[in-house]
């Protein structure tokens, strides 16, 4: 009787283990940008939420030792350890031994600790910041700690200086300052800023608004709206003691000094590096038409032409992503548009619909989509991603994800807009092209430019009057004519509004 009361009891631990009674969706947020980098699924057991610890570190992408024959599991968290034991409620952070209120569990020999004493057991450790949303079931992770962390005023006559502390220092060429009628706009490149926007503005008269923002991981931006009669004079990193020192002066005329200043600011962001950014390449043949008709031939063409136009009538510089048949990660284009300096960045597709006689044109920018033609277009130019060695880079990036991109790149998002009805206007003009408008989607290969950037989906393989024109060189050139047009129109009324 004792042995069936035993092996009933055991049964039961074991079915409650394997089987929970519920469980929930646990979004993993950055604390500071908001974007999901990874979901979670809890399960509850009595009164206690379990997480499981080894998709939370691979969410993270933090490495992970097990020993199932041990039962233990190790988080390295940089020089940091973290190491949980099966079926005891111990866990040591470093050398803090910290006493869970249950036991970790281990159902088909995975570790699933309780969230309420995990989360509490990381702050105490200090070793990662993270905070529970119960409301809204949301773990909200330091994934990167801020190195921007205080922001001190000093006020004298006429001139104002605002100084952002840091945990390390800066160099003025990790700075580059951008003005829009009476706003300014300073970005940090790796910056991670975590102050207060409460900002009094009895502290600074000369300043109505002060927005601090996590633009990405890493790129942080400091948005402030100045009063009518102020001016910046200077931007400076004092690596000394930690500081970036921004300083402005209210006057009827600038000095000489803050002159140049902002005659240098409008050299910077003059529009002389131009990218264009051919869809596709190499192991990625985008859409594929009859007698193999490939997007990526037919994108690279249509670049290069633009290229060619675009030197022949602008005395700027232009890079592509890719010169030949060859593949680029998506993120990498971005990035490598970023560390070239550009000031445009043009991305060219080919599009394709189930049905046959839909043809013309779109050009988009980046923010949610807001249609479900757009949503499918931008899945489909999205997927390319299974080409590349690894998809963790982009598990972050949802509607969500683009709606905090397009508000963090306010000063660039009406810009692509614009630049993206010109476009839009020159092709339909240029080329006789049906225009399908200008519309937002959430294009990866847009995400994280620091420019000015649109997609033009520039045709249809799967209408044949669309595919002849797109396979005929004579129509490649006059698309890059009219691509070019736009550049220049948009160059002028961008340049001329600069400062």
């Amino acid at each position: 009787m004792q042995r069936a009361k035993y092996f009933f009891n055991f049964f039961y631990i074991i079915l409650s283990l394997l089987f929970p009674l519920a469980g929930r969706e646990i979004q993993l947020q950055d604390k500071l940008s908001r974007a999901t980098v990874g979901t979670l699924y809890s399960v509850e057991i009595g009164v206690h939420s379990f997480i499981p610890i080894e998709k939370f570190a691979q969410a993270l992408s933090i490495p992970i030792e097990q020993n199932i024959h041990l039962k233990t599991v190790s988080l390295n968290v940089k020089e940091n350890r973290i190491t949980f034991i099966a079926y005891t409620p111990f866990v040591r952070f470093n050398n803090l031994e910290y006493q869970m209120s249950t036991e970790v569990r281990f159902p088909n020999l995975e570790f699933y600790v309780p969230l309420a004493d995990f989360v509490d057991g990381l702050n105490k450790s200090g070793i990662i910041a993270i905070e529970y949303d119960e409301t809204n079931y949301i773990l909200y992770v330091m994934t990167r700690p801020p190195n921007i962390v205080r922001l001190s005023t000093q006020c004298k006559n006429d001139t104002t200086r605002l100084i952002l502390h840091t945990t390390h220092p800066f160099k003025d060429s990790d700075i580059s300052t951008r003005a829009e009628k009476d706003w300014l706009y300073i970005n940090i490149n790796d910056g991670v800023i975590d102050i207060n926007d409460d900002v009094s503005s009895e502290q600074i008269p000369q300043v109505f608004e002060f927005v601090p923002l996590q633009v990405a991981q890493d790129q942080a931006r400091v948005s402030l709206h100045l009063a009518p009669n102020v001016s910046l004079l200077h931007v400076h990193c004092n690596e000394g003691a930690f500081e970036i020192v921004i300083t402005m002066r209210a006057a009827a005329a600038a000095p000489s000094a803050a002159l140049t200043f902002l005659e240098k600011e409008r050299e910077k962001w003059k529009i002389d590096t131009i990218i264009i950014d051919p869809g596709h390449g190499g192991r990625d043949p985008g859409c594929v038409g009859p007698s193999s008709i490939f997007e990526k031939n037919i994108t690279l063409a249509v670049a290069k032409a633009t290229r060619q136009e675009i030197e022949r009538r602008m005395d700027v510089n232009v890079m592509l992503t890719r010169d030949s048949d060859s593949f680029a990660a998506l993120k990498s284009r971005t990035k490598k548009a970023n560390e070239a300096g550009g000031k445009l960045f043009i991305s060219i597709h080919v599009d394709a619909n189930r049905v046959k006689s839909l043809r013309g044109h779109t050009v988009y920018f980046l923010g949610p989509a807001k249609t479900d033609d757009a949503r499918d277009v931008a899945q489909f130019e999205n997927s390319v991603i299974q080409f590349e060695d690894s998809q963790n880079d982009y598990a972050s990036l949802s509607d969500a994800s683009f709606i905090l991109a397009a508000n963090a790149q306010n000063s660039y998002n009406k810009e692509s807009q614009d630049f993206a009805a010109m476009v839009d206007q020159e092709i339909k003009s240029q080329c006789g092209s049906r225009s399908h408008g200008v519309r937002q989607a959430g294009f990866y290969v847009l995400y994280g430019a620091s420019m000015p950037n649109i997609l033009i989906e520039t045709g249809f393989m799967t209408n044949s009057q669309d595919r002849a024109n797109l396979n005929s060189p004579s129509y490649q050139k006059a698309l890059a004519k009219a691509i070019t047009n736009g550049i220049i129109r948009f160059k002028d009324r961008y340049e001329s509004t600069t400062f």
